[in-house]
């Protein structure tokens, strides 16, 4: 069984339709890893163990102490352990085993696999060590040593995460990757230069829309708090161009491409949002669909020096009554057809 996230809450709908800006590194809550890692996995789990309605199930987490001390803090206010089940704060059964493990441990048991120490295991894992010491630079002291280079420096400080994820401010292990192997990892050069992108505009009022779309008690707030409809356009045309350029690339070499920005409902969603909130006229997502993958049309990502941070503008507030119908005549709407109505 695999996790998916609701279309709505993919990265491409979430972020390219308006909705909701990316996760930004100076943002303590992670929105994205909710609605796209852990809600998945609760609505998946919950289905897979319907039938066993009987039984209280054990979840099996990879959570370490070791890793950071926000995490050893969020850790230790849950209580978890690896000799004994615990129970986490929404009720579940789990448990941690290798909570006390160290990083060195985790390489150690990897290694142990990789040279048939352990016998059983799920893989030799050496396409691990080859990625890891790659997007670290040849500094992974720990890969290293197992290696057999007697390297001692500390471990592999590498991560790897969603490839436009924005909570960091760069991407270095992808560009470590790219420039130790351009062969084997050069496609995804336009990857790290949209995310480059993304974090350089981070703080570029210009590109955010002011105007809000909820409203509480009768008001909508007024402040930058989401892209303006001419950056999502923009986003959108540059996503288009990477899927184009890597499907021609893929036929060229014979292969299936090797990733997707944006599948067939995706666009048909975002066009549909754009449509409903007033952000461009209807079709206009599939009209750039046409333009670019049909005409041929490019466009290329901009390589922009970050805006220096800056402290957003408080919101304010419009009042414009309990809905965005009130004191309107629903003919005016755009949404009413008069031969339906009469039949």
């Amino acid at each position: 069984h695999t996790a998916r996230p609701y279309l709505n809450s993919s990265w491409a709908v979430r972020v390219l339709s308006g909705r909701a800006l990316p996760t930004f590194a100076n943002k303590a809550h992670r929105d994205c890893s909710v609605s796209m890692k852990i809600e998945p996995q609760q609505r998946i789990r919950k289905i897979v163990l319907r039938k066993y309605a009987h039984l209280e199930p054990v979840i099996l987490l990879g959570t370490r102490y070791d890793e950071s001390t926000e995490r050893n803090g969020r850790m230790t206010d849950r209580g978890e352990r690896a000799d004994l089940v615990w129970r986490s704060p929404d009720g579940t059964l789990s448990l941690s085993p290798i909570c006390d493990w160290t990083t060195a441990d985790v390489w150690e048991y990897l290694a142990s696999c990789r040279d048939e120490i352990i016998e059983r295991s799920y893989a030799d894992f050496q396409d691990i060590f080859r990625l890891y010491g790659e997007a670290s630079e040849g500094d992974c002291g720990a890969i290293e040593d197992m290696i057999g280079s007697g390297a001692k420096s500390s471990a592999c400080g590498s991560r790897f995460g969603c490839m436009l994820c924005t909570a960091v401010s760069a991407d270095w292990s992808l560009a470590n990757m790219i420039e130790a192997n351009p062969g084997e990892y050069g496609y995804l050069k336009p990857i790290q230069e949209l995310q480059a992108f993304l974090v350089a505009t981070q703080y570029d009022l210009n590109r955010r829309f002011f105007i809000g779309r909820s409203i509480t008690d009768g008001y909508i707030a007024i402040g930058p708090d989401s892209y303006h409809p001419s950056m999502l356009e923009e986003l959108f045309q540059i996503c288009l161009t990477i899927d184009a350029r890597e499907r021609e690339s893929a036929y060229t070499l014979g292969i299936s491409p090797r990733f997707q920005l944006l599948d067939v409902q995706q666009i048909v969603a975002i066009d549909a949002i754009w449509s409903l909130q007033g952000y461009h006229v209807p079709f206009h997502g599939l009209y750039l669909y046409k333009k670019i993958v049909i005409d041929g049309y490019r466009y290329e990502t901009p390589k922009i020096d970050p805006e220096p941070a800056i402290k957003f503008p408080r919101p304010r507030y419009l009042y414009v009554g309990n809905d965005w119908t009130d004191g309107l005549d629903n003919r005016y709407l755009g949404l009413q057809e008069a031969t339906l109505d009469m039949t």
